[in-house]
């Protein structure tokens, strides 16, 4: 065999051992990493953490908001749900599904928003990206909606309904 061979030989076996090591690194492709940024002007969201997925409060908390579809839609509300050190799910609906989220993603969003592993807080994000409440128990739904209506956005938003449904 000669070296040019042996060469072109070893850059084919190399082509496919090279990926190898990424996929190990990379996270499973059915959770997400999650990028806020990526909601602002789009979505308000609402943090839910809690230490534990059987804390009593998590379960309160999404029970609450479950038949709330049409206000969360109306309001352009996303939820996250982190849990522990680095569990969490995201939901287009209180009702719906969640997707998992990478364990990285999740813990970045504890750290970045300073909540302890064994605390139970609820964090509404508004469209701009930044904290509008901080809630420590279960934030009832009317509550949630009262404050997103407050705000000059949403007003705006309802204004300009109003004006499409006379």
């Amino acid at each position: 065999m000669t070296s040019r061979s042996r060469i072109v030989r070893y850059v084919v076996l190399a082509s496919f051992l090279l990926p190898i090591p990424c996929l190990a690194m990379a996270p499973p492709t059915d959770s997400l990493a999650v990028d806020l940024a990526e909601h602002e002007w789009t979505h308000r969201l609402v943090l839910v953490f809690a230490p534990t997925e059987d804390h009593p409060a998590l379960a309160e908390q999404m029970a609450m908001w479950s038949a709330e579809r049409n206000g969360f839609e109306e309001r352009k509300l996303r939820i996250y749900r982190l849990v522990g050190t680095g569990s969490g799910r995201f939901y287009r609906q209180p009702d719906a599904e969640g997707q998992p989220i990478s364990e990285t993603s999740a813990r970045g969003l504890r750290e970045r928003f300073g909540v302890p592993t064994d605390a139970f807080v609820v964090i509404l994000v508004g469209l701009d990206g930044t904290e509008k409440k901080r809630h420590p128990e279960p934030l009832a739904t009317d509550d949630l909606f009262a404050t997103i209506d407050a705000m000059p956005m949403r007003r705006a938003e309802m204004r300009k309904e109003n004006r499409g449904h006379q």
